[in-house]
């Protein structure tokens, strides 16, 4: 339990402390797997790979253990072995919640976002949390899938109690796709709220500043259709 804190905290000892307590216990399942941590805090990852191996070779159910041999195995690219030892905690907890938001992670971090907003969903659907939440909206962003974004968007308006970042996505969301004049009425109404917010202002300026130059094409284009009206002419059978 010293050498934990010890490691835990960073301090000078535990590297003096874990060297007692390899020598006394040196096939036990948690010394070895302290022992890799300690490697890890020294870069040396290889010592710490093989001894996370040989802590789960002797107990093969330890939370703590997977979960941080996973996230070296994440930190080394390799992946396959740290979605199995994911898979194998999800299937082995009584927690699903937990091990549904530790897979969300693992599989937005690998860049797999539709099977991370999957299991974010999933944690959202059973918890209602922010995290699941912001992580959605992000990687729907992400997915261009913008409809989701505005959908979730339009539930954190009453789960974060703060409106503005629920409007502020579902005016991008509208004005990405070309619903300029609904996208400008949420943005003025957001900085109505907060005239001191730069970055409304600024997003706000910038899609005025659209609809007028769509509106000056129009212009354009009307002139010159009748300008070519007048001008052609008319064929007659």
């Amino acid at each position: 339990l010293l050498a934990r804190l010890a490691l835990t905290v960073g301090d000078t000892s535990a590297s003096s402390m874990m060297e007692d307590v390899v020598a006394k216990y040196p096939q036990h399942p948690t010394v070895k797997y302290l022992s890799a941590v300690l490697y890890l805090q020294q870069g040396d990852s290889t010592r710490a790979y093989n001894l996370f191996e040989e802590s789960l070779l002797l107990e093969n159910n330890d939370e703590e253990v997977q979960l941080a041999f996973a996230s070296l195995l994440l930190g080394l690219d390799s992946l396959k072995y740290a979605e199995r030892i994911y898979t194998d905690l999800s299937l082995q907890s009584n927690d699903k919640m937990r091990y549904a938001l530790v897979q969300a992670e693992f599989y937005s971090a690998t860049g797999q976002l539709d099977t991370a907003a999957y299991f974010y969903g999933y944690h959202f659907n059973k918890n209602q949390d922010s995290i699941s939440l912001t992580r959605l909206i992000e990687i729907y962003w992400e997915l261009e899938t913008f409809d989701s974004v505005m959908a979730y968007a339009a539930l954190s308006r009453d789960l974060l109690g703060d409106s503005s970042y629920g409007d502020l996505n579902i005016a991008r969301a509208l004005d990405k796709q070309n619903y300029y004049d609904s996208a400008l009425t949420i943005y003025t109404r957001v900085y109505e709220t907060d005239t001191t917010d730069s970055l409304v202002a600024s997003e706000m300026i910038s899609l005025q500043r659209k609809i007028a130059y769509l509106q000056r094409q129009r212009e354009l284009q009307r002139i010159l259709a009748d300008s070519l009206s007048r001008t052609l002419p008319v064929l007659t059978f």
